[in-house]
């Protein structure tokens, strides 16, 4: 993206040499500074395995135990990025957590709210309408993905 024209939105901040991704120029940081190589080397290997491991949950477990998995890698990055990385502690942080967390559990269906129709439209809900006898105490559920 080029960060010189009236588009650029203010990014000037974080641009180098009017492009916000320039490839030319992190390779030529890598020749002044081989631990930026290291680095990279390592978050690449950070990141297969983070893929690797939802992979394999997917896998073996269900694709909502995964996403309930990724909610809380968040909590574990935010809170070791404000205790060790020295990151300011923005209060509004935690209602936006939450939010993410609570809505992570509804749509899996780990958590059923028996108010405003949320529990209408649940697996267990339409398999008892559908007469096939819908368990609602969850003991099939690490079988199924919603």
């Amino acid at each position: 993206m080029h960060c010189g024209g009236p588009d650029s939105k203010g990014l000037g901040v974080l641009c180098n040499y009017n492009y916000l991704e320039n490839s030319a120029f992190a390779f030529y940081q890598m020749s002044l500074n081989s631990w930026i190589i290291v680095e990279s080397f390592a978050s690449i290997c950070s990141v297969a395995c983070f893929n690797i491991c939802g992979i394999s949950t997917t896998k073996y477990a269900s694709a909502a135990q995964r996403s309930t998995i990724d909610t809380s890698r968040t909590l574990l990055i935010w809170i070791f990025s404000c205790l060790l990385l020295g990151e300011p502690f923005e209060p509004l942080q935690i209602p936006g957590f939450v939010l993410l967390v609570s809505g992570t559990l509804l749509y899996n269906e780990i958590v059923v709210l028996p108010i405003w129709g949320f529990n209408q439209w649940t697996k267990s809900a339409i398999a008892a309408r559908e007469g096939k006898g819908g368990s609602s105490d969850g003991n099939n559920y690490v079988a199924t993905s919603p």
